[in-house]
Formats: structure tokens, C-alpha cells, sequence
């Protein structure tokens, strides 16, 4: 980036004073004519009125001496004397066909006698001119070389600082090597991470939301009732915010709200519009999610680590303190839930109409295992790919930290 920004920067200066060069040169020529233009005409004027009087006696050697004269200024070329019938009477000097000359009229007792024409010598202007021009492009290269070393060490810096944060930003045991600059590195890495938790939810009022198509996860908490008795209760304690961390950070992922409904069981409640898909579909990748992290889970804790896990749909959430209603009519999916999931089946178990989901049966394998209960079978590869760097970032997040505060 510091190579890239240093040309970008010395190449806009070049552009930018060279531009500025051309218009200096333009007004230049303009200005360098018009002088030419007022001195020959000043020129031919005062040499016609010191030719009236050899004009008229004939003097062919005074007007060729007057000519002659004139025409050894470094700024004049050549002269002429011309009769009224445009014939030359004299010359002096060269008068080039492609030089305009400056004409002045030559009168004796106010009638026309004859015209005096000089031409200029603007190469010597011209040679001044174009040594103006190569010094002020030799200035503007200069400048535009200083500028790229000013910038380079500053591009440099912005470098380091898009790196640090590239590494930071990188999953364990990612390859680092990365075609391109600074800035197309930091985009690969946030493009392979899941930032749709950041992604504002919708604006709408909570009793709005409350009656929108929800989908519940249920988390039955199988192991926990086998250490209510037998763990301290420090251990203890640490053991359910374990879990409670387990659930809440795989269910951030796809905008999951917990709430304890049952003893020992967790309702996760998808609802609302969400760029991975339907909420049946976010409550079958929680729940995943929540099953794939209970072995690291185990390792971390050095106790057992079981979940009954069960997905339903419901046309109404599970309320809140401004309406009891919501809350009051999905308590029955929430019993029919609850005994699902405290069966101690294998995966995540999905009933009813969530089985009929489309975005959940167009990325994933849908099982029967009777009329009105169905598994979670293989998840489609673009599906599953989201899921394990999901799975990754919640090992790192939350397993990484709890090997250190091991008892």
C-alpha cells in the first residue's frame, strides 16, 4: 500500500503542475505575441517616418542604410520598402514567407508615398520561452519525487496498522499470505467472518415483533440435574455459565433471544426478517451449533456436557411485560418441546410445519423419524462451511479462556 499510495499521490502532483505549466506557456505565447505585435508595428511606424524624406528625393542609399539599420536590432529579422504598387524598392535582412510581416505607410505631404515592412525575430524569444518551460518541467518531476517520498513512509505506516489489525481479525491456523495490498487482505478477512450479528435489527415495536412467524429452540439441560447435588457451588456455578455462554453466543449468531421457560430448559426465539434466512432455519444452525461446542465444552469443564435440543414454529413469540398473550399461547409447543427434547435423542430434533420450511430444506437434509418428528440431517456445503467458521469463532471465544481458569 505504501507503493501504491506514494505513486498515486507523486503521479497527481505531476499531473496537477504540469497542467499548471501548460496554461503558464499558453499565457505566455499570448502575451510574447502581443508584445511582438505593438514593437514591429512601433518599429515600422517610426522607420516609414525616417524614410519619407529619401523616399522623396530618390536617396535608394539613405533608404537601404535606414534598412539596413533597422534590421541589425537582434529583435528584427528583416525590412522592406515598398512602392504603392506593392514593387520593392529595397530590402534588408531576411524576411521569411512564413513570418507575418508589420506593415506601417510611408506618406510625404499627407499622400500615400509607400509601405514599410519589417518582420520580427521571435527566435530568441521562442529559445527563452522553451528554456522557461523545460525548467518548470524539471521542477514539477522534482516536486512530484519529493512528494512520493514524503508519502511512502506515511502509506508504510497505514500498512502496519491494516496488518495488525488483519491478524487480529484472523481465525487460528489461517494462512496469512494474501495477494494484494493491505486493504484487500482486511477486506478477505472480514468477508470470512460471520458479521451479520452486527447487522441492525428491524425497527419495529415489540408487540409488532411479538406477533410475527417465530421459530423456538428448545435446550433441554440433560446433565445439569446430575450435578445439582454433587458439585459445589462454585463449580456449580461456573458449570451453568458455561452453558449459559454456550447457548447465548451460538444463538448471537443468527439474533437468538434466551429465555428459561421450563425447570432446566432454555427457549432460544428467532423472529423477524435476517440475512442468513427463515428463523426455522437460524433455530436448526443454533442448535447445531450448541451441539457441535458441547464436546469442547467437556474438555474445558472436565464434566459431562448433554443437550436435548427440539425446533417448532409458532405464529406468535413469547411476549413480554407490555402483552401476556403472545407468552400465553405458545406454552403448549413449549410442553410438546420440552418432552421432545428430554427424550435423550441424538441431534436436533425439528416438528411440525418447521420440518416444511424452505430455507432449512434447501440447505440442509431434513430426516423423518416419525409422522410429526424429523432430525437435522447434512447441511449443504455453502451452509456448512457459515457454520464451521461460526463454530470456530465460538471455540475461540469461549473455550480458549476457560483452559486457564481450569480448578
Amino acid at each position: 500500500m505504501s507503493q501504491q499510495l506514494a505513486l498515486v499521490a507523486a503521479s497527481s502532483t505531476l499531473v496537477a503542475t504540469l497542467v499548471l505549466v501548460w496554461v503558464a506557456a499558453r499565457s505566455n505565447v499570448y502575451l510574447q505575441q502581443e508584445l511582438q505585435r505593438e514593437y514591429g508595428l512601433a518599429t515600422a511606424q517610426q522607420l516609414a517616418d525616417s524614410l519619407a524624406d529619401e523616399l522623396a528625393t530618390g536617396d535608394r542609399l539613405g533608404m537601404v542604410a535606414q534598412l539596413s539599420l533597422t534590421a541589425q536590432r537582434p529583435t528584427i529579422s528583416g525590412a522592406q520598402i515598398l512602392d504603392i504598387d506593392g514593387q520593392e524598392i529595397g530590402r534588408a535582412g531576411e524576411i521569411p514567407d512564413s513570418v507575418a510581416t508589420l506593415k506601417a505607410s510611408i506618406r510625404i505631404d499627407e499622400n500615400l508615398a509607400g509601405v514599410v515592412a519589417i518582420a520580427v525575430n521571435g527566435e530568441t524569444l521562442n529559445a527563452e520561452r522553451r528554456s522557461l518551460l523545460l525548467g518548470l518541467g524539471a521542477l514539477a518531476v522534482l516536486l512530484s519525487i519529493s512528494v512520493y517520498g514524503m508519502t511512502r513512509p506515511l502509506g508504510s505506516r497505514v500498512g502496519r496498522n491494516l496488518n495488525a489489525v488483519s491478524a487480529e481479525l484472523g481465525l487460528d491456523g489461517e494462512d496469512s499470505a494474501s495477494s494484494g495490498n493491505e486493504l484487500q487482505k482486511l477486506q478477505s478477512r472480514i468477508a470470512a467472518l460471520p458479521l451479520d450479528l452486527l447487522r441492525p435489527r428491524g425497527t419495529k415495536d415489540v408487540s409488532d415483533e411479538q406477533y410475527a412467524d417465530t421459530a423456538i429452540l428448545y435446550v433441554a439441560l440433560l446433565s445439569l440435574p446430575n450435578y445439582i447435588d454433587t458439585l459445589d457451588e462454585r463449580r456449580l456455578q461456573r458449570y451453568v455459565s458455561a452453558l449459559h455462554h454456550l447457548i447465548f453466543g451460538a444463538a448471537g449468531f443468527y439474533g437468538g433471544q434466551l429465555q428459561v421457560v421450563r425447570p432446566f430448559g432454555v427457549a432460544v426465539v428467532f423472529s423477524g426478517e435476517h440475512n442468513i434466512g427463515s428463523p426455522a432455519l437460524r433455530a436448526a444452525s443454533c442448535g447445531w451449533l450448541c451441539l457441535q461446542a458441547c464436546t469442547d465444552a467437556e474438555e474445558a469443564l472436565r464434566l459431562s456436557v448433554k443437550l436435548g435440543l427440539a425446533v417448532d414454529t409458532s405464529e406468535l413469540g413469547l411476549g413480554d411485560e407490555h402483552d401476556l398473550y403472545p407468552g400465553l399461547y405458545t406454552q403448549s409447543a413449549l410442553d410438546d418441546l420440552h418432552r421432545l427434547a428430554r427424550e435423550g435423542r441424538d441431534g436436533v430434533l425439528i416438528r411440525g410445519s418447521a420440518a416444511q420450511d424452505f430455507d432449512l430444506k434447501s440447505r440442509a437434509d431434513v430426516d423423518p423419524i416419525d409422522a410429526e418428528t424429523f432430525a437435522l440431517g447434512s447441511l449443504g456445503e455453502r451452509h456448512r462451511d457459515l457454520l464451521e467458521r461460526q463454530l470456530q469463532l465460538l471455540r475461540n471465544a469461549l473455550f480458549s479462556t476457560q483452559e486457564s481458569h481450569r480448578p
